[in-house]
C-alpha cells in the first residue's frame, strides 16, 4: 500500500511559525531568569567580599590599637598625675559613644623622649563615619601633657582638629579605619569591678584598669555607599548589639562587630 501525496508531504514539514515564536519566548524566559541568577549571585558575592576585606582591617586595626594601649603608662609617683589615661574626658564631644586618651613610648620622633599622646574617637563626615587616631610626638608644639597651668588642656575638640582632622585638606591626617559607626571601650579592675575610666581619679591616683575591652561596629563598603546623610552613630545608651538593631534596613545587613581585649602592661 502506498502513501497518499498529503500524508508524505506533512510528513516532511518543519515548525510552524506559531511553533518558533513560542520556542524563543521560552528561551528568552530562561535566559532573563539565567541573567537575573547572575545578577544576585555577583550582588551576594561582592558584598561578601567586601564584608571579608573590611572585617579583616577592623580586626587588623584593633590588633594594632591593643599594642599601643598595651603600653600604656602613668606616673608611679601618685602626686605626679601629668601622664593619664581617660575614656570619654568632658573636654571632648566627639563619643561616639566613647573615646579613650593615654600616653605610651610609641612616639614616631624620639629625639624629645619617646613618651607619645596617643588617642581614639570616630568623627562623622557627611554619609560616613570613621574611626581617628591621635597621636602627638614630644617634638610637636601641641604636646600639652605637662602643662601645669592647665592639666586638661592636652585633650580637647580643638586639639583634635589640629592633629587628627581627616580631612582631604590635611591629606586625611589622622584617618585610622573608614566606616566606624561606634566605638565602646570597657575598662575593667583585676577584681572584675568596672575602672572609672579617669587614672587622676583613681583612689590611689595614678592607677591603670587591668585590661580593656574595645568593640566596634562597622559597615562593608557596598553598605557604606548606601548610607543615609547624616549617618547614624552610637550613643550612650547602645550597646553594639541594640545600635546594630536600630540601623536603616539599608545599611544593616552590612554591619559587623570586631571586638579585642588587652591585659596593660604596666597595671599595678
Amino acid at each position: 500500500m502506498q502513501r497518499s501525496p498529503s500524508n508524505h508531504s506533512r510528513s516532511r514539514a518543519g515548525f510552524s511559525l506559531v511553533e518558533i515564536l513560542a520556542a524563543m519566548a521560552v528561551l528568552l524566559l530562561v535566559m532573563l531568569i539565567l541573567v537575573g541568577l547572575s545578577d544576585q549571585m555577583s550582588r551576594v558575592w561582592t558584598k561578601g567580599l567586601s564584608q571579608n576585606q573590611h572585617r579583616n582591617r577592623a580586626r587588623s586595626a584593633l590588633t594594632f590599637m591593643g599594642r599601643e594601649l598595651r603600653q600604656a603608662i602613668v606616673s608611679p609617683d601618685t602626686a605626679d598625675t601629668a601622664l593619664q589615661l581617660v575614656i570619654n574626658p568632658t573636654s571632648v564631644t566627639l563619643n561616639y559613644p566613647h573615646s579613650i586618651f593615654w600616653q605610651a613610648p610609641v612616639a614616631t620622633d624620639s629625639s624629645s623622649g619617646n613618651i607619645a599622646e596617643v588617642g581614639y574617637f570616630i568623627r562623622r563626615d557627611g554619609n560616613r563615619a570613621n574611626l581617628c587616631r591621635m597621636l602627638v610626638n614630644p617634638t610637636d608644639a601641641n604636646y600639652l601633657i605637662y602643662d601645669a597651668s592647665d592639666p586638661d588642656k592636652w585633650i580637647s575638640d580643638s586639639m583634635l582638629n589640629l592633629v587628627a582632622p581627616a580631612t582631604k585638606a590635611s591629606q586625611y591626617r589622622g584617618l585610622f579605619l573608614e566606616n566606624v559607626l561606634g566605638l565602646w571601650v570597657q575598662a575593667y579592675n583585676k577584681d572584675g569591678t568596672a575602672y572609672l575610666g579617669n587614672s587622676r581619679k583613681t583612689s590611689p591616683a595614678n592607677q591603670l584598669p587591668a585590661c580593656i575591652k574595645i568593640s566596634l561596629v562597622f559597615l562593608d563598603e557596598v553598605s557604606a555607599k548606601r548610607a543615609p546623610s547624616p549617618i547614624p552613630l552610637a550613643s550612650a545608651s547602645d550597646t553594639p548589639e541594640t545600635f546594630i538593631n536600630t540601623l536603616p534596613a539599608s545599611i544593616k545587613s552590612g554591619a559587623s562587630i570586631a571586638t579585642f581585649t588587652v591585659a596593660l602592661k604596666n597595671y599595678r
